[in-house]
This record gives C-alpha cells, structure tokens and sequence, in this order.
C-alpha cells in the first residue's frame, strides 16, 4: 500500500492491538470524515487476529489510501511503544491519538479544523465523555493552573504542536504514561485553547485501567511522582514547581484511591509516608497559598488507623472474621 508523503495540518496517531471488530467501526467513521489535509498513522501492534487485515480493506474501499500510513510491530511492544512508532512515523503540523476502542463525534475534524489552520495555538483541548459523564480537560482552557488542577491527563482528548513532542518519549512498559508524559508537555506550551464541547466518546472496556487496578499501577504512579519531584528539584522554575506540586498531590490521592480499592483500606506503607514527608515539604515551600488539603498526607497515620479499624469493624459486622 503506497503512502504519498505531503504536507498535512494533523496526523492522527492510533495504536492498534487485537482490534478487529472495534478498530473497523472507528476507521469507517474517521475516513468519512476526514478531510485531505489530515492523516492517520495506524500502529498495528503485533495483533494476532484479523486487526491488520480489517483495517487494510477499509482503507483500501475508502479510497484515501495515501491519507493513512499503517505500520506493523512484529510482536505486541505496548501501547507506549505504539504510540512513540506513531511519533516517529507522523509528518503532520499537529498530532492527535484516538484510541481504537473509542470514538470522536461527527464534527470532530469540523470543530477543530479551523483552529488547527491558524496555526496560533500550542495545544487544543476539548470535552469529552466517560461513563456517560462529560468531563472537562481543564477547568480553564488558556491557564495552565486549570489543566494542573483539573487533573485530567488523557492524552486523546486535546490536539498538539507536533514539535512539543521533539524531545519527548512515552515511558514503555509503563501504564499511566499519559498521566507520567503530558505535564511536561503543557508546561513547554506558550497558549493554550479549549474548546467547551464534546468531541470524544471514552468507551469503558474490561480492559480499561480503571477496571484493572493492579499493584503495578501504583509502582507506575511513584515513576510519576519521583519523575516529577526530580524536574522540580533540577530544572523548575519556581511557577512550574507551583504547578507541580498540584500535581504531586493529585497523584497521591489517586494512589490513596487504588490503595483503598486493593486492601480495602488504607493500607499505607514506608514508601508512601516517604513520599508524603517529601511533598508536604515541596508544596510548603511553593504552593502553601492553593490551599491544598495536605492534611490527608500529614496525619496519614492516622488516615490508615481509622480506616483500618473500620474495614475490621465491618467485617466483623457481615460476620466475615
């Protein structure tokens, strides 16, 4: 299948894992959509079913095939992985990732077009829905405090100058590498825009990382928070470690979440007080003004105690002990 390289306003990156039946809904739509300025990198990666063989027909019906360019990972690398081939393989001014399990509305491309043809805006973000709930990327679209505080680091839902990602790599191995990339790549953005409108439909699956808590994932969640406390102590200035340290405590308290949902109480250990001594110290020191409600990490003892003593008085309750 010949790709015809020229000079696109976005590529759009989507990794592709074992997708057959998904991955051919998404693909028909998008390519009656999309309009000749915009081209999709598809990462087939190492599917064992009939992805790669679904998304060469439709491409191939749709007459755009010098719209797509599909690359094939031997074997499964990841979606990190995937998607960094994408980085690699995208020629377009902006980038933007669809996942193949999701959808975009019917003016995805419509809504963003005329944005992305001025060229004036770093990165666009917009709405986007997730369990029948629409979320908001940032509580203020043009002030980085607002996408910090907002705390929803889901790479699909904003579009991006390409050259943001210059330099920049998704962890491999790593679940949560949106959350573990993209502050980086907003605070290295001069103006940012948001759009108050639904563009994205997130779909839930059995594979969805919310619905598979595992250890691991609170492994990946210190990766981002010592990633974080080494940018802040070796190259912030003092307005981005201000921001950071929102993000420090985001990321504690979603790790107090998953920590809950596994033990079914708070079940801290050394590493976690470790790390709670640490940002209370940093977020002191920059952000004592936000008002965050450190209080959860100062006296997490005690958070643990309670919480302890009432999953146990619970399940004496049910009978359970």
């Amino acid at each position: 299948m010949a790709y015809e390289p020229k000079d696109y306003i976005l590529s759009i990156i989507i990794p592709v894992f074992n997708r057959e039946n998904s991955i051919a809904i998404l693909l028909e739509r998008l390519l009656k959509l999309v309009p000749e300025d915009i081209e999709f990198v598809l990462v087939n990666d190492g599917s064992t079913d009939s992805t790669l063989d679904a998304i060469k027909q439709i491409v191939e019906n749709s007459k755009k095939i010098s719209q797509v360019k599909i690359v094939n990972h031997q074997k499964n690398l990841g979606v990190s992985a995937a998607r960094n081939t994408g980085l690699e393989q995208a020629t377009g001014y902006y980038l933007g990732f669809i996942d193949s399990d999701d959808l975009v509305t019917s003016n995805y491309f419509e809504v963003l077009r005329p944005l992305l043809l001025k060229y004036e805006y770093d990165i666009i973000s917009f709405n986007f829905t997730y369990q029948d709930k629409v979320i908001k990327s940032s509580n203020d679209g043009s002030q980085l405090e607002g996408v910090f505080t907002a705390s929803h680091w889901h790479l699909v839902s904003r579009v991006y100058k390409r050259e943001l990602f210059k330099d920049k790599k998704f962890e491999v191995l790593r679940r949560y590498e949106d959350v573990i990339l993209l502050p980086y790549i907003f605070i290295n953005a001069k103006k940012i825009k948001h759009i108050n409108e639904v563009l994205y439909h997130y779909i839930q699956t059995k594979q969805s990382i919310t619905q598979q808590i595992k250890i691991s994932d609170i492994d990946d969640l210190y990766f981002a928070l010592n990633k974080a406390l080494y940018y802040i102590e070796n190259y912030a200035n003092s307005t981005e470690s201000r921001l950071f340290t929102i993000y420090l405590f985001k990321i504690m308290m979603l790790i107090r979440k998953y920590i809950r949902k596994i033990n079914g109480y708070y079940a801290y250990n050394i590493e976690y007080y470790d790390m709670a001594k640490r940002i209370i110290g940093i977020t002191e020191k920059y952000n004592n003004s936000l008002g965050l409600n450190i209080k959860k990490l100062k006296y997490a003892k005690i958070d643990s105690y309670i919480s302890k003593l009432k999953y146990w008085l619970t399940l004496k309750k049910k009978g359970s002990l």
